[in-house]
């Protein structure tokens, strides 16, 4: 059931009705005229009342960047490129300080025209309040608008003065323009401030670290010449020069000392050309007398034979010179040792000088590390404090420097005509608005009425045929009598007509139909009677009560019709006529219960046109009801008659008519115009759809005269009769 809501919700919805809106509006357009002339009369005299306002504007160019006046940096710098940087300016413009300079500037605490008019007079307002309350009311009326993609600012202030609105503006602006300048000001006298405090603490740490590199130095006996180790760096140079000198000393002793100890065995003349001992005197000398002995010897020679005393001589002292040089030559030998030995010792010597060296000069190491760290501390601090000593000279030459971070280009003159209010504006807005909210009050009171109205809504928002339509029945006759005198109206009875003629046109026979409604009060015994009393114009018919749940139902409106007629012809003649009671007659419910047989049971009303009674029941109707005997007895009946018409109870009584419409051909839905919303009619619907008996179509009652769609109930409204329809 909730699928099959849905599903054809979402069908319905699909269609869009602005004739419902249409027609809401057509009825209440005098209304909503009249509303509209009301509330503007009224705003009249409002409006014309209302002091105008005067709006001064100032406009100014924010500098993207600084004028380079000066090679000094400033303390404060700014970067007009950040997103940012505008619409900071565009606040401060506005802000509490800004407006309160402005404020002290024109003195506008004894100003009238920005006397508190609020204030509690018993109560006395201090100046600071007074102040307060200006700023508010400044800032309440002044504008700040950033030209776009631009540096320009418009400074816009209204007021009831037109001077004031210029001074005010232009007030705003050079407040501004002061502070900004006063504010570099402050923050490069800060920074000075800062800056000399610095230097202090800098000069003393310089002289504290200055005193504890000495204390170090003197404590570790260390000199400072060409750095902490310079001394220690030369000394350990000259003791390995000196090393080095020793070695090569012993290595030359050395081979001299093997030079000579192999020349022994030499002769004299290969000893003498040796280069280590070639420059000795002695042996040079010796080698002279041993080169003229030899000569002597060798002139001699030519002169004598080999046992002359001369010759002799001669070898003799060649003999000697060459036992000197033997004896000149071990000599050497020992003096070459010696020189040999003394070498080895001071090479001995200067090798453990110098690892002595480098073993302090490794423990120097340390100490040199812990004073270069000392000494970059004070270099840094130095360093720093040169630094912060530049700046601060810098800053003394720039502290009265002013750069404006803004500049006035178009100050604002007093306007001579008022910005607002504009009067006729506000005229045709009050009734421009009223008219839309007069609109927009039809609009939702349209929208919010989902109930069925018209034939096309019972397609649109049902999804159902409209097979008809009646206007407002309002009858005061009882039943029988009324539908006479209503089809003696052939334009009344023409609707009716019409319905049944929509029926009888489909392909699909419908022998039995039932008629129901949501409601139990939406005039369904009344459609129930009229189409019934349609068909019988030419053809036998049916008519049958089986609404159990009404209290006064079709039965009792036909029988109580059938007893004044008993009663009138009784009058005539009492002798022949007895009355029964309607609630003694027997119906349905003695045929179901009771087996009584149902031929037994049928009236006849008119020629073609016989009714069967409801019947009293003994039990609940949804017992009775479920009976299959009773659609064996509407298939006999349907036999009998050519068509039958039921009156079944309305859906939300119970599932009687539910249990009823199982025998049923086909079913008719009666709606009341305007009463009940589309949803809970087709929740209600549904529930027929779940017997698998199909729907015909809805007739619609009470329809209003601006509603009306067919033919046939726009042809009964003009020609109606008033003592008919009442």
């Amino acid at each position: 059931m909730a699928l099959s809501i849905i599903e054809n919700g979402k069908k319905l919805e699909s269609t869009i009705d602005f004739s419902n809106f249409l027609k809401e509006f057509k009825k209440y357009r005098l209304r909503v005229l009249l509303v509209v002339l009301a509330i503007t009369l009224a705003a009249f005299p409002l409006i014309n009342g209302m002091t105008p306002q005067y709006t001064a504007t100032a406009t100014i160019v924010l500098k993207a960047k600084t004028d380079n006046s000066t090679p000094i940096d400033q303390v404060e710098d700014f970067d007009a490129t950040q997103a940012e940087y505008y619409p900071t300016q565009a606040e401060l413009l506005q802000s509490k300080t800004v407006i309160e300079a402005a404020a002290k500037k024109l003195d506008l605490i004894n100003s009238p025209i920005f006397e508190d008019e609020d204030k509690d007079e018993n109560i006395p307002q201090s100046e600071e309040e007074h102040l307060y309350s200006i700023v508010k009311a400044i800032k309440k009326k002044l504008s700040i608008s950033p030209v776009r993609f631009s540096q320009l600012v418009h400074v816009s202030y209204e007021s009831k003065d037109s001077d004031m609105s210029a001074l005010v503006a232009n007030a705003v602006v050079e407040s501004y323009i002061e502070q900004q300048e006063q504010r570099k000001i402050e923050k490069t006298q800060q920074a000075q401030q800062w800056n000399n405090t610095r230097m202090s603490e800098l000069k003393e740490k310089i002289k504290q670290q200055k005193a504890d590199i000495d204390k170090f130095l003197s404590d570790n006996g260390l000199l400072t010449y060409q750095g902490v180790d310079g001394f220690e760096t030369e000394q350990l140079a000259l003791v390995n020069d000196r090393l080095a000198t020793a070695k090569e000393k012993r290595i030359t002793a050395k081979a001299n000392y093997n030079t000579i100890s192999e020349a022994l065995g030499y002769p004299l003349e290969d000893v003498a050309t040796l280069p280590s001992i070639s420059n000795h005197a002695q042996l040079q000398d010796l080698r002279i007398a041993l080169i003229q002995a030899k000569r002597t010897l060798f002139d001699l020679q030519k002169m004598y034979g080999p046992k002359n005393r001369q010759i002799l001589e001669a070898n003799a002292q060649i003999k000697a010179i060459e036992l000197q040089t033997t004896a000149l030559l071990k000599e050497l030998k020992t003096g070459l040792y010696k020189e040999y030995q003394a070498a080895i010792e001071r090479e001995n010597k200067y090798r453990a000088l110098l690892a002595e060296q480098k073993k302090d000069f490794t423990a120097l190491a340390a100490k040199k590390d812990t004073y270069n760290t000392m000494k970059a501390d004070l270099d840094k601090t130095q360093e720093l404090y040169e630094k912060i000593f530049l700046r601060s000279k810098e800053q003394e030459l720039t502290v009265l420097y002013r750069e404006p971070v803004a500049r006035l280009l178009d100050a604002a003159t007093p306007p001579h005509k008022p910005s607002k209010p504009n009067k006729a504006l506000l005229l045709i807005m009050v009734c421009a608005m009223t008219i839309i909210f007069s609109l927009l009050f039809i609009i939702i009171k349209s929208a919010l009425n989902k109930s069925i109205n018209n034939l096309t809504q019972v397609n649109t928002r049902l999804g159902l045929q409209g097979i008809g339509e009646l206007i407002s029945l309002n009858y005061i006759d009882e039943l029988a009598l009324f539908t006479k005198n209503f089809f003696k109206n052939s334009y009344s009875a023409e609707t009716v007509h019409a319905i049944r003629t929509t029926i009888l046109l489909d392909d699909k026979p419908w022998p039995i139909i039932g008629l129901t409604s949501t409601e139990s009060t939406e005039s369904n015994e009344l459609n129930s009677y009229l189409l019934a009393y349609s068909f019988s114009q030419d053809r036998s018919t049916l008519l049958i009560d089986l609404d159990y749940r009404k209290e006064i139902s079709l039965t009792e409106a036909i029988l109580m019709q059938k007893e004044n007629e008993i009663d009138a012809k009784k009058a005539e003649n009492s002798d022949d006529f007895e009355t029964v009671p309607t609630s003694t007659v027997m119906g349905v419910a003695e045929a179901l219960e009771q087996k009584h047989p149902i031929n037994d049971c049928l009236i006849k009303i008119e020629n073609n046109l016989t009714f069967l009674p409801r019947g009293t029941l003994t039990e609940t109707p949804l017992i009775t009801l479920a009976s299959e005997e009773l659609g064996r007895q509407l298939k006999e009946l349907s036999k009998q008659f050519e068509q039958v018409i039921v009156n079944l109870p309305a859906m939300t009584e119970s599932k009687d008519a539910q249990l009823i419409a199982r025998h049923l051909s086909g079913v008719i839905y009666t709606v009341q115009a305007g009463e009940l919303s589309a949803n809970h009619i087709l929740a209600n619907i549904e529930k027929v759809k779940q017997v698998q008996t199909p729907i015909m179509g809805v007739i619609l009652t009470d329809v209003q005269n601006d509603e009306l769609e067919t033919e046939e109930a726009k042809q009964q409204l003009i020609h109606q009769n008033d003592d008919i329809l009442g």
